[in-house]
């Protein structure tokens, strides 16, 4: 997506999949580059779509996903979008203690990769996720994991696994792993 493009791109779209690797910010938001269109996953990944809430948004957006590099889980990388579900994919997050945190009512999974140690209540802003993907070239704190109380759904691929962690996920189905040395 080339910054000069028309802000109305994807407008009255209906698709089942579309991905969007944007180059560069996008100027205009993701309420009027989408508006009307029908998706039932849209992938959205690179660089910045912005979003305002403020604006009216008669679209149906199924499932997005958001891929981007960001130091943090926060509303500024990662705004709040009109979708009913959102999944982030985030890369080189070192920062897990952001002041604000988000309000995200459609948040269903995270999947982080860090090249740092995961610290605990690392993902305490977001409790209500289903499914959670954790990646680290260092180790996971036994408490990252505390106050989940949905979590259904737990990959983790680090260097170092302290099975401590399993204690404050009461509701855990599924569990994968990949343990590297």
């Amino acid at each position: 997506v080339s910054p000069s493009d028309e802000p109305n791109l994807f407008q009255n779209l209906n698709v089942d999949i579309l991905e969007v690797y944007a180059l560069y910010p996008f100027h205009g938001t993701f309420q009027q580059l989408f508006n009307g269109s029908n998706i039932k996953y849209l992938r959205i990944s690179g660089g910045d779509i912005r979003s305002d809430v403020s604006q009216s948004f008669t679209g149906t957006i199924r499932r997005l996903e958001v891929a981007k590099q960001a130091s943090a889980l926060s509303v500024q990388h990662f705004p709040v979008y009109p979708a009913h579900e959102l999944i982030i994919n985030a890369f080189y997050i070192i920062d897990f203690n952001d002041e604000h945190p988000p309000n995200y009512v459609n948040l269903v999974e995270i999947r982080v990769y860090s090249p740092d140690h995961i610290p605990a209540n690392a993902f305490r802003q977001f409790p209500n996720i289903h499914t959670l993907s954790v990646s680290t070239d260092k180790d996971i704190d036994p408490h990252a994991f505390d106050g989940f109380t949905h979590l259904e759904k737990l990959t983790i691929k680090s260097a170092k696994l302290n099975l401590d962690i399993f204690n404050s996920l009461p509701n855990l189905k599924e569990f994968e792993t990949n343990i590297e040395k």
